[in-house]
């Protein structure tokens, strides 16, 4: 059995060493963290099990904006103020965010201008390609449904 004072002196024998390594532990601990993380961040698209509708499953959207005052999402007739969020909901889960803009070339500035504004606001990092001339018309002549479109090789050239 020890005594009062063997463990008085077992406890002042034990303190130097274990003051000394807390002493280390206290000083290296910073030095021993993990390093925080750097890097870039990339961002994942999440991709849509089911087809967006107006969409003719994942292939190009051509908006139309008709003379007459209506527009067209490939070959769906639409409200105009039904233009961005309808666009935006097509393009939430797309990898490639291109739509194929195609107005008739007696519509006014004013609702050009509102379907770009649309467009733009619609969603993030959207492309807007705007389709005139030779272009246009052979998309025209070539289907009245752009879901059945297929580029021949070398047509524009």
């Amino acid at each position: 059995m020890l005594n009062a004072m063997d463990t008085d002196r077992l406890c002042l024998w034990l303190a130097a060493p274990f003051t000394s390594l807390f002493l280390i532990l206290a000083v290296c601990s910073p030095f021993l963290a993990k390093p925080q993380s750097s890097g870039i961040s990339i961002p994942v698209l999440k991709l849509r099990t089911e087809p967006a509708k107006l969409s003719c499953d994942d292939r190009p959207i051509f908006v139309r904006l008709l003379q007459d005052g209506r527009t067209t999402i490939n070959s769906h007739f639409i409200q105009q103020r039904d233009l961005g969020p309808r666009i935006g909901s097509i393009m939430e889960y797309r990898a490639e965010r291109v739509v194929y803009l195609m107005p008739d070339s007696l519509i006014s500035v004013d609702r050009f201008e509102q379907a770009l504004a649309q467009l733009n606001a619609s969603t993030e990092h959207l492309n807007i390609a705007l389709l005139s001339g030779k272009l246009r018309q052979a998309i025209t002549n070539r289907t009245r449904n752009e879901c059945d479109l297929i580029w021949p090789p070398n047509a524009f050239k």
